[in-house]
């Protein structure tokens, strides 16, 4: 596969064409996941909507999940405040798996769209991710008839290239938020930084996590938007604008030595895409 990334971004004077393909990607994951109310009926109608998607996500599985207590003190006080095992809180979650490599999982006030194959957002022919949202959520909200989701949000997880530890060099390769001046990379062992921020319509949590192992750099980029009260009808015009705000992110972020990176011919190296 290869790395598409949306919008006209300019970088030192050069502009980043709105559906450039980029052979050599950086993204690793991406979430969808829109939270609603609890749905007390979602049981009854959790075999409808798996018709529904059978086509696209064939494989299924329902997991179980409890809620355990951590705690200490006297024995005797701690058993007399905890729920015995039979009345732990409970979460089922219904999994299905695409043979695209999407997973989607629904419980009573969530549903989750994660993609490890690095889906294009809205270009790239049948490797899109928007319609993959858009044609779940349709069938999920026509069966559950929900009016207004409580959150809507979309999370970009990348591991960028870093030259070498070396403050000038990273500095030449990002735009960053570290405090690398304060603080070398080469006398530091992890330096990062979280910033909640708000951005059009939404919010946006940005995450930059520089690590060393010995002298090998490891660099997470974190772009997690997302808006909250959504009516369900404009579920999509959200979900659009919380990708430009995150494609504008990593465009200011990034310089252009990791626009040559991405841009270089696909090599035996880990391959996705982006949009």
């Amino acid at each position: 596969m290869e790395i598409i990334r949306g919008g006209w971004h300019l970088i030192k004077g050069e502009h980043v064409a709105k559906k450039e393909v980029f052979p050599n990607p950086t993204v690793q994951e991406v979430i969808f996941q829109i939270r609603f109310p609890n749905l007390f009926f979602l049981p009854d109608k959790i075999g409808d909507f798996q018709v529904k998607i059978m086509k696209d996500f064939p494989e299924s599985k329902m997991l179980v999940r409890r809620t355990f207590v951590f705690a200490q003190g006297e024995k005797e006080k701690l058993k007399a405040g905890l729920p015995d095992s039979e009345g732990e809180p409970v979460t089922k979650v219904w999994q299905f798996s695409s043979p695209a490599g999407v997973e989607l999982q629904i419980t009573a006030s969530s549903l989750s769209l994660v993609s490890k194959g690095h889906k294009t957002y809205a270009v790239g022919g049948d490797q899109q991710f928007r319609p993959v949202i858009a044609s779940v959520t349709a069938e999920f909200l026509k069966l559950t008839g929900v009016p207004v989701l409580s959150r809507v949000g979309l999370r970009y997880r990348d591991e960028p290239p870093v030259p070498k530890r070396s403050a000038v060099h990273y500095s030449n390769f990002y735009k960053t938020a570290l405090p690398v001046k304060r603080f070398p990379l080469e006398h530091s062992d992890e330096l990062s930084v979280t910033v909640v921020s708000h951005r059009k319509d939404c919010r946006l949590r940005y995450i930059e996590s520089l690590t060393f192992q010995g002298d090998q750099p490891k660099l997470i980029l974190d772009f997690d938007a997302w808006a909250d009260n959504v009516e369900s009808d404009k579920l999509m015009e959200v979900t659009d604008n919380l990708h430009d705000v995150i494609s504008a992110e990593f465009f200011g972020m990034i310089k252009e030595p990791v626009l040559k990176h991405m841009r270089r011919p696909k090599e035996a190296a880990h391959a996705g895409t982006r949009g």
